[in-house]
């Protein structure tokens, strides 16, 4: 547990170096993305393949060695993206799964420290949020679904830039790694979706419908790929739902989203549909994995609604006009709130272990994976 809990303090210390003050402030903030790129990706690279699913994955990418890009393709096209990948790795590396691991680390890293660089005006509170919510460690034994979210992350760029043709491809090789990403191809109809009175309206009925029927839709679905499926009467919700819903709720009271603030009114609408697959999650873990493909953009999230609101863009919308009135000390208050709340959410997801990271070792430490293996 000191281990991890280091790991969280040392990363959100490290992105507070990316404060806003300062004259060189953009130089500031690539230095302490770089270097929190670095910090994350080496603990990812250096972790042995002797834990949780990657000892799965090392079986699979053994068992590809000698194979053809056509011999993959007539098996099985599903994940055809992650096969052939390990296919062009085995040859380059001789069968060194350990380098495997370095390569997806540091490209996965990579492209979040790229998004937040670009997109997000506090790093502080994007590596904060990473951490805080469990997505960093799912990267210690989800190799598929990590790569597969991190392609999902630079399609940003295509939504952010009005660019849906860049969107689409990268969105698609989202899926190729793993089949459920393609669930992000949706993501850039959502967001461009205007925000209104009646979209509000439309949000309110949209969840009290999900929430009312859930079992009938998760039936349906089911036996859309099961002959036969029984699905269990389940009520309740789950944590991460209720922490996700008030995320967006206080996000709407802090910064109302509005058209004409565009960046944030597109990250907002990816909240609003990450919150809704969560609901789904008491029937099943999977669903939890679907909303993070939507989920990751907290990221981007937290950053902008703890940003004072461009009242230039807003200050004429009627709907945003009784939010208007919050302080400096609300901001920091709000703050405050957050990080005790992140922390307490960090604690209680390390301690659940679903990534088995408890389990953590440098590969070094266990002999039978020898750096050869």
């Amino acid at each position: 547990m000191v281990f991890h809990l280091s790991i969280f303090v040392s990363v959100c210390l490290i992105a507070l170096m990316a404060g806003p003050s300062g004259s060189d402030e953009t130089s500031r903030k690539k230095i302490t993305i770089f270097v929190c790129t670095m910090v994350l990706g080496t603990i990812l690279a250096l972790r042995t393949w002797w834990m949780a699913d990657l000892i799965k994955y090392h079986t699979q990418y053994s068992a590809l060695a000698g194979q053809s890009f056509s011999d993959l393709v007539k098996s099985d096209v599903a994940n055809l993206g992650l096969r052939m990948l390990f296919v062009i790795e085995h040859r380059m590396t001789g069968g060194n799964f350990q380098i495997v691991l370095f390569i997806e680390s540091y490209f996965c890293m990579g492209c979040l420290g790229y998004i937040i660089y670009k997109y997000s005006p506090t790093p502080v509170w994007s590596y904060f949020a990473y951490m805080a919510v469990g997505l960093y460690f799912f990267n210690f034994s989800g190799l598929k679904q990590s790569i597969a979210m991190a392609f999902l992350l630079l399609a940003f760029d295509g939504i952010a830039q009005n660019k849906p043709v860049k969107f689409f491809i990268l969105a698609f090789m989202a899926g190729m790694f793993h089949a459920p990403a393609f669930i992000g191809i949706v993501s850039y109809y959502f967001a461009n979706r205007r925000i209104s009175r009646n979209y509000f309206l439309a949000l309110v009925v949209v969840f009290v419908s999900v929430l009312a029927f859930r079992s009938q839709i998760v039936g349906f679905l089911s036996e859309m790929y099961y002959d036969e499926a029984e699905v269990k009467d389940v009520s309740g919700f789950g944590g991460k739902f209720l922490m996700m819903l008030v995320l967006l709720v206080g996000g709407a009271v802090l910064r109302p989203p509005v058209n004409e603030d565009t960046l944030y009114a597109k990250v907002f609408n990816l909240m609003v549909l990450a919150t809704l697959i969560q609901s789904f999650s008491i029937f099943g873990h999977n669903f939890t994995r679907l909303a993070d493909y939507y989920f990751q953009y907290i990221i981007l999230y937290l950053p902008m609604i703890m940003q004072h609101p461009d009242y230039s863009a807003i200050e004429n919308n009627e709907m945003a006009m009784p939010f208007l009135s919050f302080t400096e000390n609300s901001y920091v208050l709000a703050g405050v709130v957050l990080f005790i709340l992140g922390f307490l959410y960090y604690q209680s997801y390390i301690g659940t272990d679903i990534s088995g990271i408890l389990n953590y070792k440098f590969f070094w430490e266990v002999s039978q994976t020898p750096w050869g293996s």
